[in-house]
């Protein structure tokens, strides 16, 4: 006849092995990624102060003027105008 091992013990009770902690993780996940979409809609939505038409940016580059002599050299391109 065969050999025939019963366990009668009944398995232990608590979390599963690594699932202690488990909660917190998931809640700071989530969290965090309320915090990347909320920093998302910021960026692209409510950045403008309201004024979705009010949108110009005017920069000021002073560019000092080029130095005499040399050849010439290229004209910077006709820029496609005829």
């Amino acid at each position: 006849m065969a050999d025939v091992n019963v366990n009668n013990n009944p398995p232990p009770a608590g979390p599963p092995a690594g699932g202690d902690g488990g909660g917190a993780g998931t809640l700071l996940m989530g969290l965090l990624a309320l915090v990347l979409v909320g920093l998302l809609v910021w960026f692209l939505f409510l950045r403008g102060g309201g004024d979705a038409g009010d949108r110009d940016i005017n920069v000021d580059v002073n560019v000092p003027a080029a130095e005499g002599g040399g050849s010439g050299g290229s004209s910077g391109g006709s820029g496609g105008n005829p």
